[in-house]
């Protein structure tokens, strides 16, 4: 609604064309003050404003928008003495505490907005006799003036989220004869009113209805947003759930006279909410006239209400014509949601019904409403313990007419969402009668209702052993628009589909069935069906297939064939019964893009020798996890066969994995062939047993590969070793083949952007010169070497993001005996992390040049004194943010080696972000009389001031730290 009102008010002032200008992040600029500089403007927004010139002469303009950078800005007496024709004025987060003399003057404004503003003496508004709009949205105000009442022509009235209101005065209101909308959300605290209040609109929250007196929400008010109740949140107010003018929220503990209270005095109730009402059994004993134009009722928390709709105390016939929404949750004692015979038009229009935590109801209604209930499209029942049926049919209808059995259409029904209902027997059942109690439990569901346009269907910790009737001819019409299924805990349930009902899912697109205790088979293979092991199963929509924590699965398919012709992905992990296999002739996946299998411990292939036709040949993304007992991932036939021309992603992790490619049988010699033309991505993570790519010999191409992982593979014997002719200086042979039966894991990827490895990561040979000519980030994590050489990083020619962690390292950017400073640098180096680096020993780490490095993180390397010399500072200017924590021994972070002067250009001239902590034995920042170098920083972190208070005033003089400003740097704010 404040948006609502800023557009308002512009629209009061413009109906044509008019010239604007926008300043955003600045100081309004002096020359303003200059008669031919803007002076016909007539549209001014000025956004984070710092100052504020003394006056603005602008005679055309019409519309002043201004926002402060904080509210510490005053806005001079004298600033609107020459804006005559200003027509809407809006100013967020000044400081008005002493309104400006010249405000007087502006008797034209027809709009008033003050958006977080302080505000004082307000006296003067109640001369602004123009004003249709005025808004003090979150204000620090505590009080309206007497003087408003002169504000005959104002509309519209907002004081919403006003914290430190307290008193609307008596007459005020009263006197606003035009007055139609009031907002008041979270800021209304005591009121006394005059029975003339004639408001249309009226958004208000209230602690207790106490507090507001008899008449003050007269019939006539045609647009309200009440709530009465604590702890009403500003995301309540503004959050749009209902598209209705007319809504009215109760919260516990209020006080609601029933006879003349607030329901009373409003008029057309729309959306209603009771939360916790106490005092009344129904929600019709609220109102004696009922709430005919009701269309979103919410009823929760209420330990009296036995049903939400009593026939007896009905004055109309018709309960709820116009309700299209219903909510009940935790009404502990409801027995019956309408007690007793309604009329056909009740409850008609419905199309919501959603109950959770009524543990006394056993169904939400009979057939004798459910018939009546013909635009009902979602119905979601969620832990209700006691629920046994969610429509009953009766056997009677109004008149003791016998009902006839005929099957029951929910033509407009498309969710279904069952939760959490332990007694629940099936969807629809008949009235219990002694001889009733004899027969066979219902099917879940039944041919007494159908669901012609059902589309979801959500059931969890449901007790049924079957959900479909197999073989009722109402089966083909009654699920066939059904697109997304999900079954969760049904632990009793052994089969989801028979061989038989499977077809009847035509438009089935995704499905999730997931810890399912007792479930044997997806689709069980019915013994009676005549054509038996001949019938073909298919899933012609199915996009989505998720199966998980079904403990006793061994297979996807019951002897017959199933093809999944649409199948895009699909998640299987958790079924500890498959072992042998995933996939083989018997399953076709023709479409499948992306597989995720997780949790296998007993699966030892993925894949069977035979696979059905054309399977897995559009396969892009492959993701393995947590198969302990797998030994390979592919077998060797799936790339001579072409099975992964599509793949563009594999990544493996923590399994017994030994090689990627399963080795042909012994005596074969030929060359292997494996062609990647588009995988992009490749991982290969905590593999421990993963020795080689394959074993056998064979050749392999990745052309495209873009990102390589490698962690914690600790078998691998090679990686990239200098005794491979084409990893040599000056080889000619250096491609990205591998044709060898002793090759590294990896050689060569022309075009590897990101490489992430680990343990046996660097080689110690000496790399070629285009030897990864396009990588530019490179993480290095637990590599046990004990110096990381200058010169293995320098072959990246391209390098740019360098991360080193949990690496033990004692020494790293060695350059040996080199002694040329040029040689000493990785120019192209622009981010450095260093974490964890716990055995290093070298006085100083950075003492390189790295003249284009703008990030530097350095956390947890505990061994070292200084993290630069001043030469190497030197260096650093382009570096804007520079963060050193948990480095328990650095006494300085840069160490003086008396190559910077006082008439030197100040070190890190374009730093803006530091950070120091947890340094326990930091002296200084930098040693000698450096300090005149360092510059005003942007942001400073800092946990430690040295013993003798001096620290941030010592070593970063120029940042100008004040006691006060020392605590704000401790917490990381700004200078």
């Amino acid at each position: 609604m404040h948006d609502v009102v800023c557009y308002v008010a512009r629209s009061i002032a413009f109906r044509d064309h008019h010239a604007s200008f926008t300043l955003t992040n600045g100081v309004i600029p002096h020359d303003w003050t200059d008669k031919n500089i803007l002076k016909n403007c007539t549209e001014i927004f000025l956004h984070d404003i710092t100052e504020i010139p003394e006056e603005l002469e602008r005679p055309q303009l019409k519309c002043f928008y201004m926002k402060t950078k904080n509210w510490s800005s005053k806005i001079p007496d004298r600033f609107f003495t020459r804006m005559p024709e200003l027509r809407v004025l809006h100013l967020i987060k000044v400081d008005l505490l002493s309104l400006p003399t010249s405000f007087s003057l502006l008797l034209n404004l027809r709009t008033l907005c003050f958006d977080e503003c302080k505000l004082g003496d307000i006296v003067v508004i109640g001369e602004l006799t123009e004003l249709e709009i005025l808004s003090f949205f979150k204000c620090r105000i505590e009080k309206l003036c007497k003087e408003m009442d002169q504000l005959s022509r104002l509309r519209l009235l907002d004081l919403s989220f006003c914290y430190n209101f307290k008193v609307f005065p008596p007459n005020v209101i009263s006197s606003l004869t035009q007055l139609e909308e009031l907002y008041l959300g979270s800021s209304f605290i005591q009121w006394e009113v005059d029975d003339e209040q004639v408001l249309d609109t009226a958004k208000t929250e209230v602690p207790d209805a106490k507090i507001l007196p008899i008449g003050l929400f007269f019939e006539k008010l045609e647009r309200y947003k009440i709530y009465i109740g604590d702890d009403w949140h500003e995301y309540e107010w503004r959050s749009k759930e209902y598209d209705t003018s007319r809504t009215l929220k109760l919260r516990p503990n209020t006080s609601i006279c029933l006879e003349d209270g607030v329901i009373m005095q409003l008029n057309g109730i729309r959306d209603l909410h009771l939360d916790g009402m106490s005092g009344f059994r129904n929600v019709y004993e609220l109102h004696n006239k009922g709430f005919p134009e009701l269309k979103y009722l919410n009823v929760k928390n209420n330990p009296i209400f036995l049903s939400i709709v009593d026939s007896v105390q009905l004055v109309s016939p018709d309960a709820f014509p116009l309700l299209e929404s219903l909510y009940l949750s935790n009404l502990v004692n409801l027995e019956k949601i309408h007690n007793g015979q309604l009329s056909a038009e009740s409850f008609h229009q419905l199309k919501t019904i959603e109950v959770r935590n009524c543990d006394k109801l056993k169904n939400i209604s009979s057939f004798s409403i459910a018939s009546g209930l013909p635009n009902l499209q979602e119905v979601e029942v969620i832990e209700c313990k006691n629920m046994e049926e969610i429509f009953v049919t009766e056997r009677k209808d109004a008149s003791n007419n016998e009902v006839s059995d005929n099957i029951q259409l929910m033509n407009q029904l498309r969710i279904v969402a069952l939760k959490c209902l332990p007694e629940l027997i099936s969807f629809c059942s008949k009235v219990k009668t002694p001889s009733s109690l004899l027969d066979n439990p219902p099917l879940f569901f039944n041919d007494m209702v159908l669901f012609p346009n059902l589309e979801t269907l959500e059931l969890c910790a449901i007790n049924s052993e079957k959900i479909w009737h197999q073989q009722h001819p109402t089966m083909s019409s009654g699920f066939h628009n059904l697109k997304r299924l999900m079954v969760v805990e049904c632990h009793n349930l052994k089969y989801l589909f028979s061989s038989s009902t499977v077809g009847n899912f035509v438009q089935l697109q995704r499905l999730e069935v997931y810890r399912c205790a007792t479930l044997e088979e997806l689709i069980v293979k019915e013994e009676s069906t005549s054509d038996g092991e001949g019938r073909n199963i298919k899933f012609p929509q199915l996009a989505y297939l998720m199966i998980e924590c079904l403990d006793i699965l061994k297979r996807l398919n019951a002897g017959n064939y199933i093809e999944f012709p649409s199948l895009k992905q699909m998640v299987i992990g958790e079924c500890p019964e498959m072992k042998a296999f995933i996939f083989n002739y018997e399953v076709a996946f023709p479409s499948l893009e992306v597989l995720s299998i997780y949790r296998m411990n007993n699966l030892k292939l993925i894949w069977h020798d035979k696979l059905a036709k054309d399977s897995f040949m559009n396969l892009k993304t492959l993701s393995i996890g947590k198969c302990q007992q797998l030994l390979t991932v592919f077998p060797s036939y799936m790339c001579e066969r072409f099975d992964l021309l599509q793949l563009e992603q594999l990544s493996v992790s923590n399994s017994g994995v030994e090689e990627i490619f399963a080795a042909k049988e012994e005596g074969v010699e030929a060359e292997t062939k494996f062609v990647f033309p588009r995988m992009t991505h490749l991982s290969l993570q905590d593999l421990h047993e993963l020795k080689c790519f394959y074993r056998g010999v064979h050749n392999a191409k990745w052309p495209v590969l873009e990102e390589l992982e490698l962690y914690g593979c600790d078998k691998i014997e090679i990686l990239l070793a200098s005794e491979f002719p084409c990893l040599q200086e000056n080889s000619q042979e250096c491609n990205s083949e591998m044709i060898t039966t002793q090759q590294p894991i990896f050689l060569g990827f022309p075009n590897l952007k990101k490489l992430k490895i680990s343990g046996k990561a660097m080689t110690t040979g000496k790399l070629a010169e285009n030897f990864f000519h396009k990588l530019y980030s490179l993480v290095v994590s637990e590599d046990e070497s004990a110096v990381l050489s200058l010169g293995s990083l320098q072959k990246f020619h391209n390098l740019k993001y360098l991360t080193l962690h949990q690496c033990s390292y004692e020494e790293i950017f060695s350059y040996g005996e080199v002694d040329n400073k040029h040689t000493r640098a990785l120019p192209q180096i622009e981010n450095i992390g260093l974490y964890g680096l716990g055995d290093l020993k070298q006085d100083f780490i950075l003492d390189l040049s790295f003249q284009n490095l703008i990030v530097l993180n350095v956390c947890n390397c505990g061994r070292m004194i200084n993290l630069l010399r001043t030469s190497a500072a030197k260096s650093l200017v382009q570096l804007r943010n520079m963060s050193v924590k948990g480095c328990n021994t650095m006494l300085e972070v840069v160490a003086n080696d008396g190559e910077v002067t006082a008439d030197d250009e100040r070190i890190f001239s374009k730093l803006v972000y530091l950070t120091v902590k947890c340094l326990s034995n930091l002296t200084s920042f930098c040693s000698g009389k450096l300090h005149h170098q360092i510059p005003v920083f942007g942001r400073l972190g800092c946990d430690k001031l040295l013993e003798d208070g001096d620290f941030l005033s010592r070593s970063l003089k120029h940042a100008k730290v004040t006691t006060s400003t020392a605590k704000c740097c401790m917490c990381g704010g700004r200078l």
